[in-house]
């Protein structure tokens, strides 16, 4: 486990912000359906956080998985109470989305969420079943590999895509599945070759008999930086296979929203006094050894960082050059079997 990016701390609040959670119910909205990785992630949070927060009001956690959590975003921005009584655990390609596609735009600006925290950052994968012939990358360059997806914008389609493009892949990508759930049973029955763009913590925690018994391929690990533990298991980095600056420079802008890869949002318009007390109770949630032995349980990897440098980030990514964002809209729309 590793706290680097972790700069929060505990702070005094007013007693008016303390009373107002007394005997109240929070509802942990997860913009993702229930099994898998962020799933977990929600409840894990919304089982951990109510005894950091003064008051200790009640949090209901239920989900809401539409569009690959933009569902949720919106529905975050526009229509939940702005209150500090609705918490939302969504994805952070829901954060880069009104960046790179067009048509949620319009519907919510991720730079005014308030942002409570990052639980971990994110390492994705593409894998197939130990019966495909694509074995690793390199036969992923040679001969057509069928993946399973969920739908544009979440990423065991997206990745693919880009895979695709920049990498000189020759996935063929099946939407339609419901969540990474669905994918990995469709492995299972040799409905698909496999999955990429699956988050390795996800794979760890749901499918270990998968690693440890050598079930899947581990074709590529996709992250800004090396996996000591998938380098050992000599699965090589995507920076292998982008050859040009410029698909360089575009792919780590695909992966930079895995720097916050588990991300809580407040409604925009929340009252600061509420946003501090949940930051506040975040802070200490992720230090409170209940916490942490309630995820190393799912063997799971926790690698936190505070709502406001998690805002930070939100920024800085927003601040990328136009014609790289234009460049990556125009292969995120490249084409799908359904």
């Amino acid at each position: 486990m590793t706290l680097a990016l972790f700069t929060g701390g505990l702070t005094a609040m007013p007693a008016t912000a303390a009373d107002f959670y007394a005997g109240k119910q929070i509802q942990m909205r997860i913009g993702a359906a229930a099994g898998g990785g962020y799933d977990f992630y929600g409840r894990l949070v919304a089982r951990n956080i109510s005894r950091h927060i003064p008051g200790h009001p009640t949090i209901v956690a239920s989900n809401m998985p539409a569009a690959s959590s933009r569902a949720l975003a919106a529905f975050m921005f526009s229509i939940a109470p702005k209150d500090g009584t609705e918490i939302g655990a969504i994805s952070p390609n829901s954060i880069l989305g009104p960046l790179i596609d067009a048509n949620f735009r319009n519907r919510y600006d991720p730079r005014n969420f308030e942002y409570i925290g990052t639980v971990d950052t994110g390492l994705r994968v593409c894998i197939t079943w130990g019966g495909s012939r694509t074995k690793s990358f390199d036969d992923a360059q040679q001969r057509k590999t069928i993946m399973g997806a969920t739908s544009i914008g979440g990423a065991p389609r997206d990745f693919p895509v880009f895979l695709n493009a920049l990498a000189g892949a020759k996935f063929e990508i099946i939407t339609g599945y419901k969540g990474t759930d669905e994918i990995l049973l469709a492995m299972e029955k040799e409905e698909v070759d496999g999955i990429c763009g699956f988050e390795w913590v996800s794979l760890i925690s749901q499918k270990p008999d998968w690693v440890r018994d050598k079930k899947i391929n581990i074709l590529v690990q996709m992250a800004l930086d090396e996996s000591e533990e998938l380098s050992r298991l000599r699965v090589p980095t995507i920076w292998k296979y982008l050859k040009g600056e410029n698909d360089r420079r575009l792919f780590e802008f695909l992966v930079s929203e895995q720097q916050f890869q588990r991300p809580f949002v407040l409604p925009p318009g929340t009252p600061k006094e509420r946003v501090d007390v949940l930051r506040a109770a975040f802070d200490a949630m992720v230090k409170d050894l209940a916490f942490l032995a309630d995820a190393k349980k799912f063997g799971v990897t926790l690698s936190p960082a505070s709502g406001a440098t998690v805002q930070a980030m939100v920024e800085k990514m927003y601040s990328t050059p136009a014609n790289l964002v234009e460049r990556s809209e125009a292969i995120r729309a490249g084409g799908t079997k359904k």
